[in-house]
């Protein structure tokens, strides 16, 4: 029911600068679409791209943008000229995260705006049990910590191992990702003589991450807001908790709305609290249960029917259609 379309771009891998050399242009006019429903930001080239052809074309196509910028810095003058052109001519926006939908505000776009997370599919992240992996990795009758993700220092990886070091020995802790960091880790886990309790897996396939979630007994989410980053949703939670695995997070970003009730929250960069919030877990069973069972329905909301049925119903909302 639908066909792709693959463009010649120029500022490849900039989402700021790039824009297309072709296709998009005799697309907008051939296909003369109700709809352009444009995943980027409103300070993106690309974005307003669309809308100087729309008005080229004299097109009566809805325009709709995403967002999930959610820090407060200048954009310099190009892209804030960038951005008010495409307040002006854009119908609508989907943000991310509140702290998103708040600059948007902040910032002068007056039309509506609508709130859609990050899809995954449900099918592959779903509860399972990982007695193989977990005699694989020598790690039976051990509580195992989990980390999915970069290993850098905006990912809070150096958090999560100082909290650990303030952990019994019955407390294991896998690591799954690869990033510049590694080394380092390396080093540190080397002069703690903690090699036979930590594991770093480096880079693994996407179709088995499922697999090392469900090895968790708990995944820690321990990111740490920088100057110009700050997480913006935070796909490796609901991942966690589609298969069964009580999640705890750090404050920064948007990580605390989309956990919800469904887990933890630590102070960001505080090694003591994390810590405390892990024996907190390890120590209550029902509490561990009770985060399976929020964490299921909460994956749910995140699921690509979810995301769908939630964009069509922005569809008809923009065009001003009921829906059926």
């Amino acid at each position: 029911g639908f066909t792709t379309h693959v463009g010649t771009v120029l500022h490849k891998n900039n989402i700021k600068r790039y824009y297309f050399l072709n296709k998009l242009f005799y697309l907008l006019k051939n296909f003369q679409p109700d709809i352009v429903d444009i995943e980027e930001e409103p300070f993106a080239r690309v974005t307003a791209q669309t809308a100087a052809y729309k008005k080229i074309l004299k097109s009566r196509g809805k325009l709709i943008f995403h967002t999930s910028h959610n820090i407060r810095r200048p954009l310099g003058n190009r892209f804030e000229r960038i951005r008010a052109r495409v307040f002006r001519e854009y119908d609508a926006g989907i943000f991310r995260n509140k702290d998103a939908e708040t600059l948007l505000r902040e910032n002068g776009f007056s039309k509506p705006l609508y709130f859609v997370g990050n899809g995954f599919d449900l099918s592959n992240f779903s509860p399972g049990r990982a007695e193989q992996l977990r005699s694989k990795l020598n790690f039976q009758n051990k509580f195992v910590i989990g980390f999915v993700g970069k290993l850098k220092t905006g990912k809070g990886i150096l958090d999560l191992l100082d909290a650990f070091l303030q952990l019994p020995k019955n407390f294991v802790l896998l690591i799954v990702g690869q990033g510049h960091l590694r080394n380092e880790l390396e080093q540190r886990i080397a002069s703690a003589n903690l090699e036979k309790r930590v594991l770093l897996t480096g880079a693994v396939e996407h179709s088995v991450i499922p697999e090392y979630y469900r090895a968790m007994d708990v995944c820690v989410v321990p990111s740490r807001t920088e100057g110009g980053w700050k997480e913006s949703f935070g796909r490796t939670i609901i991942e966690a908790m589609a298969c069964g695995v009580p999640v705890i997070g750090s404050s920064s970003g948007a990580i605390p709305e989309t956990i919800n009730s469904a887990g933890l929250i630590f102070q960001e960069r505080d090694s003591e609290d994390l810590a405390e919030k892990i024996v907190a877990l390890y120590q209550n069973a029902s509490l561990q249960e009770d985060f399976r069972k929020k964490g299921l329905e909460r994956a749910r909301v995140f699921s690509w029917e979810a995301i769908a049925r939630a964009h069509l119903k922005i569809y008809h909302n923009v065009l001003g259609k009921q829906k059926n």
